[in-house]
């Protein structure tokens, strides 16, 4: 396997980020510039057993793994001109080694992130992420404390801590990379170690700490291992106001230990000029110009949590022949049509 990290492309990766960011000001809806971030998502095996997910169904079938690497093999005329690279399955990316046969298509000036539960970063996966110099890891925390990790997950606190400790220990010797965040869900279970979390975060070498909202599936996981979880009973973000003083709050503790608090709900997910952590000087939604987002069967989207309908990668003979496709160009053309959102 070639492994490109280390053969640089800041040329060809600024070039296509200036091209893209003057396609979207004048409102172009044909592209030339290529996309700024591609992310594969893939449903993979898991090594926890979250009670709140309902990804890992009884019957959920996980993807065939060299269908996903057909796809980035597909995809490889963008690679040169990326400026990041995002590797989010639907489970544990650490449990095959898919992800680092994909990380070895990019290039030096790509940043690599990474969504993992950590418990499975140790040894020579550890290693691998130091040579394959992965830029960013999201890290599901869940829990601040030990007791409260293990009965939602099943799995042993201390292990993923002395993984994040030694990680930590090698990264102090070398140039600051993987960044880390660090996530947790929003729910009872939770809730009265949600400044715990915050500041272990921060504790933790953490430049950003997560909230994220309890979601609506069912939770087959707390059904297999007995557990008794209604998400409507769960959920304590249970309208926009509530979420709001809750994130003043938490915005408040991470001022004080040094870290930055977001959240995948209400102003924090809009507020710019983090908006969606792309790259951009513009109000509009820059996602249709800068985003591609390939599920495992070959569809594709702008946005997680978007409808999978822009076209079928295995349509196109090329990469920016999809990316220019009908119903890409129909996003955008519909995206400059919108009023710009006012700045927060």
């Amino acid at each position: 396997m070639t492994n490109r990290r280390n053969t640089q492309n800041s040329e060809l990766v600024a070039a296509n980020h200036a091209q893209n960011e003057a396609e979207m000001a004048s409102g172009q809806v044909t592209m030339q510039s290529y996309p700024e971030r591609l992310s594969f998502y893939w449903r993979s095996p898991c090594s926890l057993d979250c009670v709140m997910c309902g990804k890992h169904a009884l019957g959920y079938p996980l993807d065939d793994e060299k269908q996903v690497l057909r796809l980035a093999e597909w995809a490889e005329e963008v690679f040169p001109h990326l400026g990041g690279l995002c590797l989010c399955p639907s489970g544990e990316p650490f449990e095959s080694d898919v992800l680092l046969q994909i990380v070895a298509h990019a290039y030096a000036n790509t940043r690599i992130l990474v969504v993992s539960n950590g418990q499975r970063l140790a040894g020579q996966i550890l290693d691998q992420v130091f040579e394959y110099r992965v830029d960013h890891l999201s890290i599901s925390l869940n829990a601040a404390r030990a007791e409260t990790y293990q009965a939602i997950t099943g799995a042993p606190f201390e292990t993923l801590l002395t993984n994040l400790r030694e990680l930590l220990r090698r990264r102090s010797g070398g140039d600051g990379r993987p960044h880390l965040d660090y996530s947790i869900v929003a729910m009872n279970r939770t809730a009265p170690e949600l400044r715990d979390f915050v500041r272990l975060a921060a504790d933790l070498g953490g430049e950003r700490a997560i909230i994220r909202k309890l979601g609506v599936s069912i939770p087959v996981a707390a059904c297999r291992r007995n557990i008794r979880f209604d998400p409507r009973v769960e959920n304590v973000l249970t309208d926009e106001s509530v979420g709001e003083r809750l994130l003043d709050d938490l915005c408040a503790v991470g001022e004080s230990a040094g870290i930055r608090v977001s959240a995948d709900f209400g102003r924090a997910f809009t507020r710019p000029p983090y908006r969606y952590g792309l790259q951009t000087s513009h109000a509009l939604d820059a996602r249709p110009w800068k985003a591609l987002e390939l599920t495992s069967c070959g569809d594709t989207r702008f946005a997680c949590g978007k409808p999978a309908d822009l076209g079928n990668a295995w349509e196109f003979e090329r990469l920016h022949d999809l990316w220019n496709g009908p119903k890409w160009v129909a996003a955008r053309a519909a995206t400059v049509a919108r009023p710009a959102e006012p700045a927060a």
